[in-house]
Formats: C-alpha cells, sequence, structure tokens
C-alpha cells in the first residue's frame, strides 16, 4: 500500500510539473469538480457496504459456489462504475486517463489484500481462500501480462471481431476463468 501512494505521488509530481506558471488554474472549476468526484465516492462506498450481504443472500438462495459468484457478479457489479469512467475517458480522447484507471484499479485491488488480511481477525486471510483462486489468479496475471505485452508491442492489425492479439487472449482467458469456477462450483 505504501508503494502504491509513494508511485501515486510520484505521478502527480510528474504530472503537475508538467502545467505552465503563466496559466493559472481555475479553482472554482476545480473544487466544484472535487466536490462531485467526493459525492460519486461516498454512493459508491455506500453501495459496496450492502453489496456482499446482497450477494451472500444470493449464493445462498441459488447454491453457487462463493468464488463463481463473487468473480463474476461482484466483480462485474463493482467494476460497473471503472468501465463507464474507462468508456467515458475514451470519449474524450483521454486514451492514457482511461488505461490508467483499468490498471490503476487492477494495482489498488491487489494492494487492498493488505488491508484485507489486516482486518480480518478470525484467521490468516490467505489460509482461509479456496484453491480455486489460485488458478483466477494465475488467469488474471496473464491476462495482465497480454495488456502489457500489447503495450509494448504495440500490434498493429486487428483481427477476430476487431480485436488485437492480446485482446482476444485477455478475452479468452477472462472466459476459461469463469468457465472453470463454475465447473469447480
Amino acid at each position: 500500500i505504501l508503494t502504491y501512494f509513494i508511485f501515486m505521488r510520484i505521478l502527480y509530481v510528474a504530472e503537475t510539473s508538467q502545467f505552465d506558471d503563466n496559466h493559472p488554474r481555475n479553482t472554482k472549476a476545480l473544487k466544484i469538480a472535487i466536490a462531485r468526484f467526493t459525492i460519486s465516492a461516498i454512493v459508491v462506498i455506500a453501495s459496496g457496504l450492502y453489496l456482499p450481504v446482497l450477494g451472500e443472500r444470493i449464493v445462498n438462495l441459488m447454491g453457487w459456489n462463493q468464488a463463481f459468484f463473487g468473480t463474476l457478479f461482484m466483480a462485474f457489479a463493482t467494476s460497473l462504475p471503472e468501465v463507464i469512467v474507462t468508456i467515458s475517458a475514451f470519449s474524450i480522447g483521454a486514451v492514457d486517463l482511461a488505461i490508467g484507471n483499468v490498471l490503476g484499479s487492477n494495482l489498488f485491488n491487489v494492494a487492498t489484500l493488505f488491508i484485507n488480511d489486516a482486518f480480518y481477525q478470525t484467521d490468516i486471510l490467505f489460509a482461509q481462500v479456496t484453491p480455486i483462486h489460485a488458478i483466477t489468479g494465475l488467469l488474471g496475471i496473464l491476462m495482465s501480462s497480454m495488456a502489457l505485452l500489447g503495450f509494448i508491442i504495440k500490434p498493429q492489425k486487428r483481427i477476430l471481431f476487431y480485436m488485437s492479439w492480446p485482446t482476444l487472449i485477455i478475452a479468452m482467458c477472462y472466459g476459461l476463468s469463469i468457465f472453470i469456477l463454475y465447473q469447480a462450483g
């Protein structure tokens, strides 16, 4: 977590150093944007507090595996704001903002395991997790690796369904992980 915040500070300093001192910032617009951002974050937090309760009810009523439901449905529901932000960023041409949102969210989500382990006092968090999450984690690493490879290689050609080959592999890995989780449950 500390490393995450250190890198966020480094990025902030690098980005703000690009501003020219001759162009003053609009502080009123900045305050309004920060207020709207804060209100939106509060709504997301409030929703997030109730979502696990509903998720557990659905798992119990449907007889599904928690790992499957968490990986597919809970992850989908909690990622919807990220998807909307990413699409919105793409629509205004802010490609790096969109990709930063996706990768930064992934980075932060994995880093929260530190916090979750600290608050999970019943036992050691990793000792309680089912082994199926190792497969999910490995496929997640493969998906992230494909994204990184795409950033480095920069494919110039689209293939199946108008996707580049790294994107196609990412989609296949995601489908495989959902299939494996469903079969395990």
